[in-house]
């Protein structure tokens, strides 16, 4: 079954540009209501969010591509807010409608005279064509942007992220005369192997961008500040490409075993070899699934295979040494029921001797024993080799689409 759209692209980023940016796993709690009020302290912007059910329902439905994602319809299947002035004594309601924002804003500012500024969406921050929206005083949308309209998409494209999002902005704020929002905007992740002509982070990590709340207009970061971010964005790109082809070349060519004694690399290579034998490139592949072994102590495998019992998804193995996969592997398997493992592959990357042994622990388990010789490279299958085809003109069809879009105007471009 091919994988829903909003899952594919996410597994070619990866795929493509395994170490492109630093990617963090995050966390969001359901979004409640929330309160923005205006320095003056006469206006402020109550936000509802549309309702969910839960983040699991939320992401089952988006991959579908269901309207009423992840819970109720609330407004026309948006966030609603309500924008107050404080009258006489009283809170008196000035506007209330939808607003473009799917399920949430993440932040909002008010000026004194009644207009909002709202930014990103929850749990997919730096994403969408409303990661910014200004409103006028009647609730009216008076101009919005995706960060490709801000920003140039080669700096949009190594900003620092997250799992679910981009980590572009710091945190916003109105000046003084509430017209004008300041955003500092976070700059391009370089590796520290080739920042040599990239500004250093001595405290200067963002520059500021001005929006005229009135006009929309967009005012730059300050000229010097602003060549040195884009600079860094030039040497991100470099190294990405440097990067891809390394990471293509890794994926297309037969995978051979680490020389080295490196936990990290032997564990990214027992998920290579995973996607290759199990033909599952491109799908979801869980930590629990990749078992490294650095010491007989370990109970990682126990945990796992007593987790296994009545499933059918794979699990690879693999140790630092015969001895200490053998020992965890008597262990573990003592537990396990006669035939607890049935229909379960369970891959073991080892030599023939210590595989052979292994292989005897674990008969009674009934799990589908798969033999791995990290002497032996494996290459890639047919099926995954099309897939990464399909992905790459997918992922450049959408870059050219992105570059070809019609802007906003582009102040870069005078800079």
């Amino acid at each position: 079954m091919p994988l829903p759209t909003i899952l594919r692209k996410l597994v070619v980023a990866m795929m493509v540009a395994w170490m492109t940016t630093p990617c963090s796993a995050d966390s969001w709690n359901i979004p409640s209501e929330a309160t923005f009020t205006s320095a003056n302290g006469t206006w402020r912007l109550v936000i509802a969010p549309r309702p969910l059910s839960s983040q699991l329902a939320y992401f089952e439905n988006k991959s579908k591509r269901r309207s009423e994602t992840g819970g109720k319809q609330a407004d026309g299947g948006s966030a609603s807010a309500r924008m107050q002035q404080f009258v006489h004594g009283r809170w008196k309601e000035v506007w209330k409608g939808p607003l473009l924002n799917d399920v949430a804003p993440v932040d909002a500012l008010v000026s004194d005279d009644g207009r909002a500024i709202t930014f990103d969406n929850w749990h997919s921050m730096g994403y969408g064509d409303d990661t910014i929206v200004v409103y006028d005083p009647a609730g009216r949308v008076a101009c919005q942007w995706g960060l490709d309209d801000l920003l140039p998409i080669v700096y949009v494209d190594h900003l620092p992220r997250s799992v679910s999002s981009r980590r572009w902005r710091g945190e916003v704020s109105l000046d003084p005369d509430s017209r004008h929002a300041r955003v500092p905007v976070a700059l391009p992740f370089v590796r520290p192997d080739t920042e040599e002509d990239a500004p250093t982070r001595t405290g200067d990590d963002t520059v500021t961008l001005g929006i005229d709340l009135y006009t929309c207009a967009i005012d730059p970061p300050e000229h010097d500040a602003w060549k040195r971010a884009f600079a860094r964005a030039l040497v991100a790109q470099e190294q990405s490409r440097a990067e891809a082809v390394r990471d293509t070349d890794i994926f297309r060519n037969p995978l051979v075993a680490p020389v080295v004694d490196d936990s990290a690399a032997w564990r990214r290579y027992l998920a290579r070899v995973l996607e290759r034998i199990t033909e599952s490139a491109g799908a979801h592949l869980e930590g629990d699934d990749i078992v490294w072994l650095d010491d007989a102590t370990s109970i990682d495998l126990e945990d796992r295979l007593s987790e296994a019992c009545g499933r059918s998804r794979a699990v690879i193995v693999g140790a630092t040494s015969s001895h200490v996969l053998l020992e965890v592997t008597a262990k573990a398997s003592a537990d396990i029921p006669k035939g607890g493992l049935a229909s379960m592959p369970l891959l073991v990357v080892a030599d023939a001797p210590t595989f052979a042994s292994a292989e005897r622990l674990l008969g009674h388990t009934g799990a589908r024993i798969i033999h791995v010789d990290p002497s032996v490279p494996i290459p890639q299958s047919a099926k995954n080799l099309a897939w990464f085809a399909s992905m790459e003109a997918e992922r450049a069809s959408e870059r050219e689409e992105r570059l070809s879009r019609a802007l906003k105007p582009r102040w870069w471009e005078d800079e």
